[in-house]
């Protein structure tokens, strides 16, 4: 149960995100509850633990724990890089040494695992070759659909009770935005007088 709750939650969330399709999201309001999600992920689990032994089981579910908390870890180190300037709540000790320190850890705990069990290696695969396919067939292109479409800073100078012209203007990482604002400033206000 508590499987299947974590999972269909986790399916929710991301349909929440755009990164698999609305109906994911559609929760039972009696109950409210992601009603898709649950019944998926109860197949899922279902066809597994009636397709394999439970060692071919447990390998699955381990190496996809690993799987989440490698990827987890290198999102964490390519996000403080890519991103510094984003304010964080909290503090990682040791950035980012304690978390090579983990990846290479779970590297080295998930090679057993692969010996354990050959169509619970299979099926590992399977299933990441799937979420490889989902993202991009399916969520890359609405993540960066989001992206272009979101407005990062706006700036309004009005004249007066006029109308006035518009000027967008994309900014590039590390673009002196104070500068392009008094530009686009300049532009828009000879529309306006033009």
């Amino acid at each position: 149960n508590s499987t299947i709750f974590s999972a269909s939650h986790t399916a929710k969330a991301l349909a929440d995100a755009k990164s698999l399709p609305y109906s994911f999201r559609i929760i039972l309001e009696k109950r409210n509850s992601p009603v898709l999600a649950i019944i998926v992920s109860a197949l899922c689990m279902i066809f597994l633990v009636i397709a394999l032994p439970i060692e071919g089981v447990a390998a699955v579910a381990n190496l996809l724990f690993i799987l989440l908390f490698l990827a987890l870890n290198g999102a964490l180190i390519k996000l403080r890089f890519d991103r510094p300037e984003i304010v964080r709540p909290y503090k990682v000790p040791l950035f980012p040494f304690l978390n090579l320190v983990a990846i290479m850890g779970y590297i080295i705990v998930a090679i057993p695992l692969f010996s354990v069990s050959a169509w619970g290696v299979t099926i590992f695969v399977v299933w990441f070759l799937i979420g490889v396919l989902v993202w991009f067939l399916f969520a890359k292109r609405n993540v960066e659909e989001e992206i272009d479409s979101a407005i990062i800073h706006e700036e309004y100078y009005p004249f007066g009770t006029q109308t006035y012209a518009k000027v967008f203007c994309p900014l590039m990482k590390g673009t002196n935005w104070k500068a392009l604002l008094a530009i686009t400033h300049a532009i828009a206000k000879s529309r306006n007088t033009a």
